[in-house]
């Protein structure tokens, strides 16, 4: 039985992730309680603000050694999504040098636009071929709040890129993580609760909710961007 964990740290939005879940009609509990990350079968860590200050909270309110266990060793599918997906980062340079999890090796940069927040719908491009998009139809527009941007080490993970003044990771896989700097983020969080998650998402198709993780805005799918 799907049983989703959506860990809070006090800088994510997850009111918004746990609606969603519900609304696909999956047992959801937003707790960090060991036991409780013990039980489920997949793990979400949303995000909102800066890197470090939210890293010290991860470290303050997360048992990040029961979490590591159940994700690096148990392989327990696990989705990071805006400073979620940027603290699995080997290091942050928002406001400092901060440490990341160190789970993906890479650093989070400032993004080189001169205009900042990169804010607003922009367009993916696809760069490998992942079950983790499928439904999405050909206008695959995604909402972005953000001012900087994971350089991983290893570019054989990005399964997206988005152009902002320069090409950034929007989406990266690495066998059962992922992450997302975007709003739009039912593909994903479908993929994430299907019965063989590294294979197929078998019958489930995209219905027509996402989420931004950011604000708690709902939007009726990439597709309604015209």
């Amino acid at each position: 039985m799907t049983k989703v964990c959506i860990l809070d740290y006090g800088s994510g939005n997850v009111g918004s992730v746990n609606n969603l879940i519900q609304f696909l009609n999956y047992e959801c509990k937003i707790s960090n309680d060991p036991k409780e990350i013990e039980k489920s079968t997949h793990i979400i860590l949303p995000g909102v603000g800066a890197f470090g200050p939210a890293m010290q909270k991860v470290k303050n309110k997360i048992p990040i050694k029961k979490l590591e266990n159940e994700i690096l060793k148990k392989n327990k599918p696990f989705l990071g999504i805006c400073v979620g997906m940027q603290l699995m980062a080997t290091t942050g340079e928002e406001f400092g040098e901060f440490e990341g999890l160190g789970w993906i090796e890479g650093r989070v940069k400032k993004m080189k636009s001169k205009i900042l927040p990169h804010i607003g719908w922009n367009d993916i491009t696809i760069k490998k071929d992942s079950k983790i998009f499928s439904g999405l139809n050909e206008h695959k527009d995604f909402y972005f709040v953000h001012s900087f941007h994971f350089d991983l080490k290893d570019k054989n993970l990005v399964v997206a890129e988005t152009e902002y003044g320069e090409k950034f990771c929007s989406i990266f896989q690495k066998e059962n993580i992922i992450g997302a700097i975007a709003g739009g983020i039912l593909g994903m969080i479908i993929w994430l609760l299907s019965k063989e998650p590294y294979t197929s998402v078998g019958i489930w198709q995209l219905i027509f909710v996402l989420v931004c993780a950011w604000g708690g805005i709902y939007t009726f799918g990439p597709f309604i961007k015209k």
